[in-house]
């Protein structure tokens, strides 16, 4: 207690008591700005060496000064089979072919090598070799990697639009400036479309790399891919650990939090992502050409003629299947008439089932014979069930007073389907009786299905079922008369289309309501469900339908606009065999020349976001904030031309010129990468840090005087290979050296 109490107070000092003020460190800047990477590159006087006729280039007199103050003195140079290998492995990856050996061997001239060299980087192996080293800078990969390791799809346009800056020789602040704000560079001059392209290819440096795409909390997604962000750019491109002044000032370079903020609210207001949500989608641009987009409108014009072709096939042949319907008008009543009277004369045979032999109506779980569970309990109030846990078969013995045409109605209910065979007499009946799917397996759910019609003989008659599963919940069965005559044919429906079906029934239905409906003629049909309808009175309604003429409320119920012959959803169904053959060539060829449409290429790329400053987040959290920090750059390096970011645009184009113009760390920071990138080890030799935990240049002043030259030559990255690969350091050979 007296600890937690101690701990309330402020933990002030035991010994008097009082609280220690934390006082927040200023950082001194113009102190700061006296630490050699924040200086501005001066140019080096060539040190004075004794062997002067070891000099290739004058960065050599760097590299051999520094030797003879050591008492060193250079190896041998490499022999010239041991230097192409060098050279064309350092610059393509590849070993050099046979001929090209002996070609370099046989040549005595002085310029031989720098043949090679400039061989060598006009070859398209070149940007593929020296575009890999700038990705494993722009940390690229494939996917996401961290939470999902989502594939993305279309990094490899921007792997691509590296491959082809370095074969291109784009100059490296151009190329500095197009992956921070490509997508805001003004066009230069009348340049190809795939030059406007490729700068905005560009800015998908700022959306490869690792990102959480699956943090539930959106806005710590935002910031966590903004800090990911800016400490890839600090690193890339300014040799500085900016992801360390997120949370307080970076603890040893002059980095406050405040242009932590500064910088990250340029890429607050850059849109990277379409959306924080699990899982996260990045933004993405199309980059078709207007050759694609052409041959796309000429595909789309051919797709669009296709469809009217199908359309006016389909409406033809759609008002083929309407007449035909139409003829077919008296059917579709006699079909509605059987389907209303069903119900009816179900709930008409239960009342009468008692007390007449016409209609037996049975018990499910009174089964004869079979293997089936009776249960009549637990089910629901005097409900009684044929049941089963198994494969089943059960018969009943079912007797009628005189032979004839019967229906059998069976009441169940079932959650999932379980048909089984339907046998009379030892006739195949019906393969799927008591299929249906009825909704669950309680009471409620329990609906009449006709299963079957089929004669039976007067007197016994034995009803077999039998299931491969178990059964569903059945309650009874029924059998009735049909409405046929007993030696007629079942009234068939099958020369009827369902979606018109559908419609007769319903009207017949609406027919009890309205007076005035030509309908209710045949209403008697409905109301006493007993009245026979046999062949006479088919006739009599197909006549009937038939001397149906203009004035008639027949024939105008007919041909109703929006009535019962309305062209319905799907005509297609309506069609004959002949007519759908047809219709299925012109959607084939439809398919086919859609398939012919040229996808439109897609890239990873950002755009300019709703424009906003950040506050300084106290130790990093979101919700915890502090002063506003107005977007800017890094205070240490004044920079005089640089002008603050707008009110109305993220400052991605300010920041991208302010890294290339007067900055003392851009062209050090790739200066010293390509000088890793050939002998293995930077003149810093951590050259992602050239803050104060970073290591120190081993040789400062070469390092400033291949920085001028790198700026002189128009940030040209091939003209610094050819600096270097000409120098005898370079040519040196790997002969160990005792005194070293």
């Amino acid at each position: 207690a007296d600890f937690k109490q101690w701990i309330e107070m402020g933990a002030p000092d035991p010994r008097d008591g009082r609280l220690a003020k934390a006082e927040a460190k200023q950082i001194d800047f113009a102190e700061a700005r006296k630490f050699w990477a924040f200086r501005r590159p001066g140019e080096p006087t060539l040190p004075s060496v004794q062997a002067s006729a070891w000099p290739r280039e004058d960065l050599d007199f760097f590299i051999l000064a520094r030797l003879e103050s050591n008492q060193l003195q250079p190896v041998p140079a490499a022999a010239k089979r041991t230097l192409i290998r060098r050279a064309t492995y350092d610059l393509t990856g590849l070993p050099p072919t046979m001929e090209e050996i002996a070609e370099f061997l046989d040549d005595e001239s002085p310029d031989a090598f720098r043949r090679v060299v400039d061989r060598l980087l006009a070859s398209p192996h070149y940007g593929e070799k020296w575009g890999r080293h700038w990705l494993d800078v722009a940390r690229y990969a494939d996917s996401n990697g961290l939470d999902e390791n989502l594939a993305y799809v279309n990094a490899f346009r921007y792997r691509n639009y590296v491959i082809n800056a370095f074969n291109e020789d784009k100059p490296y602040d151009q190329f500095v400036r197009e992956q921070i704000a490509g997508d805001l560079l003004k066009p230069s001059g009348d340049e190809p479309e795939t030059a406007r392209h490729a700068r905005h290819i560009a800015t998908g440096f700022l959306s490869v790399g690792a990102k959480m795409l699956a943090e539930d909390d959106g806005r710590k997604m935002e910031m966590d891919i903004i800090d990911e962000q800016l400490d890839t750019l600090g690193r890339a491109f300014m040799g500085m650990t900016l992801g360390c002044a997120r949370c307080h000032d970076h603890k040893f370079d002059p980095i406050p939090t405040s242009d932590y903020y500064a910088l990250a609210g340029i890429l607050k207001s850059t849109h990277t992502m379409d959306n924080h949500k699990v899982v996260a989608q990045w933004h993405e641009i199309e980059v078709g050409t207007s050759a694609l987009r052409a041959k796309q409108a000429e595909v789309d014009k051919a797709a669009r003629e296709q469809k009217k072709a199908i359309e006016q096939y389909k409406n033809e042949a759609s008002s083929g299947a309407i007449k035909q319907a139409r003829s077919l008008a008296a059917d579709y009543l006699i079909q509605a008439i059987i389907q209303l009277r069903a119900s009816n004369r179900i709930k008409h045979a239960i009342a009468q089932a008692g007390g007449s032999s016409e209609f037996v109506l049975i018990e499910a779980e009174t089964f004869n014979r079979g293997n089936g569970l009776r249960s009549s309990e637990g089910y629901g109030e005097g409900i009684g069930i044929l049941i089963s846990s198994g494969p089943t078969e059960v018969e009943y013995d079912v007797t009628v007073p005189k032979a004839g045409t019967y229906t059998l109605h069976m009441r169940y209910a079932a959650k999932q389907a379980r048909p089984g065979k339907l046998r009379v007499n030892g006739d195949l009946v019906n393969e799927k009786a008591a299929g249906s799917v009825t909704g669950t397996w309680y009471p409620d759910s329990q609906t009449w299905h006709p299963e079957g019609t089929f004669p039976l003989n007067a007197g016994k008659n034995i009803i077999k079922f039998s299931w491969p599963t178990p059964t569903p919940h059945i309650d009874k069965l029924l059998f009735m008369p049909t409405d046929n005559p007993i030696h007629g044919e079942p009234f068939k429906t099958d020369h009827l289309a369902a979606a018109f079906s559908d419609r007769w029934t319903e009207a017949l239905k609406q027919a009890a309501k309205d007076t005035k409906s030509p309908l209710n003629e045949w209403r008697a049909y409905l109301d006493d469900p007993l009245k026979p309808i046999n062949e006479a009175a088919i006739e009599a309604i197909r006549n009937r339908f038939a001397k149906a003429a203009k004035g008639d409320r027949l024939h105008e119920l007919l041909y109703k606009k929006d009535g019962l012959y309305k062209q319905p959803k799907e005509a297609e169904k309506l069609f004959t065999k002949a007519d759908q053959d047809k219709l299925k060539q012109l959607q084939t060829k439809l398919g086919e020349i859609e398939k012919t449409r040229p996808a439109t290429p897609k890239a990873m790329a950002v755009r300019e976001g709703k424009v906003q400053d950040l506050k300084v987040h106290l130790r990093g959290d979101y919700m915890t904030q502090g002063e506003l920090a107005p977007r800017g750059y890094l205070q240490v390096i004044a920079n005089k031309n640089a002008s603050a970011p707008p009110k109305d645009g993220s400052g991605r184009a300010g920041f991208a010129k302010w890294l290339t113009g007067d900055n003392p760390l851009t062209a050090r920071v790739m200066a010293n990468r390509i000088w890793l990138w050939h002998f293995g080890q930077g003149i810093v030799r951590t050259p992602d840090n050239f803050g104060t935990l970073g290591l120190r240049p081993t040789h400062p002043e070469l390092l400033d005087w291949l920085a001028l030259r790198f700026v002189e030559s128009g940030w040209s990255i091939k003209q610094m290979h050819r600096i270097i690969m000409n120098s005898a350091a370079y040519r040196m050979s790997t002969q160990f050296s005792e005194q070293a």
